[in-house]
């Protein structure tokens, strides 16, 4: 039976509570148990766990984690394979892991940029007079003949940030993993405010210039509409022939 307060990874078997007990205590550095064995280091709010043995260090001289415990939310992520099979855990999707979080919080920043361009476009006026395009009007018009030939409503045109841990220089870190695990949503808001210092001005001009080509194709759409009422009247008039 599952302890009550024991999260649910620790609950599924003995081992599982063993190993949740010797994390929470803080005390003894290892943990054994049988043939399996693990350490692990504090830091802020985590508990780093690594697997310990001769097999467990590579090439490197480095060894295997095999986990991450955040003591603030008790949740267990990146748990390697062989902590599985000893905690039981038959669905194991609900681990989180590195590589899964990664695109999660590209889509939180892309969402959190698209709040900032909408309802707070202050923090872009601050970088100066270079957020402002240039605009050829004749360029904006063909941009929106080319979009009604194609099929596209005005309403559809918009710009959408595409924000991608690939273009940073540090990609998508271990520290910049760990600040999300630990803040959550105050993560998210400082790494697009990061963004906005670096691209903020070209996304500017992509919005204004994308807003200048919605209306020219708006207003085709309204000048296409009288068109065909114009042509729907004429047709509807009786012959006076």
């Amino acid at each position: 039976m599952q302890r009550q307060g024991v999260p649910g990874w620790a609950g599924m078997c003995q081992t599982g509570q063993e190993i949740y007990d010797w994390i929470m205590a803080g005390q003894d550095a290892v943990f054994s148990k049988d043939t399996f064995s693990l350490s692990k280091v504090k830091k802020r709010i985590f508990s780093i766990l690594y697997h310990r043995g001769n097999e467990w260090i590579g090439s490197e001289g480095t060894v295997r984690p095999a986990g991450i415990f955040n003591h603030t939310t008790q949740e267990l992520t990146d748990v390697s394979g062989e902590l599985q099979e000893i905690l039981k855990v038959k669905n194991v999707l609900i681990f989180r892991q590195k590589a899964s979080v990664k695109p999660q919080l590209e889509k939180e920043i892309n969402r959190r940029l698209v709040f900032y361009l909408e309802y707070n476009p202050g923090c872009f006026y601050e970088l100066g007079r270079e957020i402002l395009p240039v605009i050829s009007r004749s360029e904006v018009e063909q941009q929106a003949k080319l979009l009604q030939e194609g099929g596209v409503l005005s309403e559809d045109v918009y710009f959408q940030p595409e924000y991608s841990f690939e273009d940073m220089i540090g990609r998508f870190s271990n520290q910049i993993y760990l600040l999300y695990l630990e803040a959550g949503e105050r993560a998210v808001d400082a790494i697009a405010l990061r963004w906005i210092q670096e691209k903020g001005a070209e996304m500017f001009r992509k919005k204004i210039l994308y807003a200048c080509i919605r209306e020219s194709l708006s207003e085709l759409e309204r000048k296409k509409e009288r068109y065909l009422i114009k042509q729907n009247r004429q047709a509807q008039r009786p012959d006076q022939n």
